[in-house]
């Protein structure tokens, strides 16, 4: 097997384009929340037109031998442009040739944890302002589902309005500190029971992790005091195929270290607010 990262020639190289995107986005697919809560769109291209639709086909009972109704569903478009994250990683000579499995997959998952913190972040929570674009909590339209304090009513509720928006609640995201404290509400003042009841819904399985039947994803950079729950087919996240890793000897030249560059395209927007709702919680 070849070094994982060349360190001879004199200005730096690249590794494959198909080796970059499997150190990357490989890693990155599997703990990112922009990208297992959102319906993924890859793309090669600049510019991507995502279509979604505004208003189903019209329907209706009709008697034998009536006129049908008559309609087109609405079908809109939301042009996305993905926007750059990038970072710059110190490596040693030493783990950049080196050639064994372990060191490769230590690079990719140490290069994705960072972009993961950035790209979820901005996911989130960015206000909109300028780069990054608005996160999903961030967005205009969403609907407030009110405070979670002593019970899981507001949450309940939440569902509901989903669900009436014609959605399906499948996904909630919250920090860990947050998922804590609601397994930890009782059903009583002064009692040992557990709101929550069934052991299966206790944090020790990441497959079992759920509240009233929707799977619940935590995330560190969610904030502590807000929880979104969505339809999965509401957010859209469109996520550029070309991440690229170059290497460069000269940068770190004094300490006799690599320069690995990292860059990676994508985009995220809400498709229609009234199917993601923004709760709060507190005690």
């Amino acid at each position: 097997m070849a070094p994982l990262l060349t360190s001879s020639a004199p200005t730096g190289v690249s590794l494959t384009p198909s080796g970059q995107a499997a150190l990357v986005l490989g890693p990155l697919e599997r703990i990112s929340t922009a990208l297992t809560t959102a319906t993924v769109l890859r793309t090669n291209t600049a510019e991507t037109h995502v279509p979604y639709l505004g208003t189903d086909v019209p329907t209706a009972f009709v008697a034998e031998g009536e006129e049908l109704p008559t309609g087109e569903p609405e079908v809109l478009t939301l042009k996305l442009r993905p926007v750059k994250i990038a970072a710059l990683s110190k490596l040693s000579r030493e783990l950049a040739g080196d050639s064994t499995p372990g060191a490769v997959e230590l690079v990719g998952q140490s290069i994705a944890r960072s972009v993961r913190k950035t790209l979820d972040t901005a996911f989130l929570n960015a206000p909109g302002t300028g780069l990054p674009p608005r996160g999903v909590l961030a967005t205009a339209g969403i609907i407030d589902g009110g405070q979670i304090t002593g019970n899981l009513d507001p949450l309940a509720d939440a569902i509901a309005t989903v669900q009436d928006a014609g959605g399906n609640a499948s996904q909630l995201v919250m920090a860990p500190k947050t998922f804590s404290a609601l397994v930890k509400l009782k059903t009583a003042a002064g009692s040992n029971q557990s709101l929550l009841g069934a052991p299966a819904e206790a944090p020790a399985s990441a497959f079992a992790r759920t509240l009233h039947g929707v799977p619940v994803t935590l995330d560190p950079v969610c904030p502590p005091d807000t929880i979104g729950l969505w339809d999965k087919t509401a957010v859209v996240t469109v996520l550029r195929e070309d991440a690229t890793i170059a290497v460069s000897n000269d940068h770190y030249f004094d300490s006799d270290s690599i320069a690995v560059r990292t860059t990676l395209r994508a985009i995220w927007a809400v498709l229609d607010p009234a199917r993601v709702v923004k709760l709060t919680y507190g005690t």
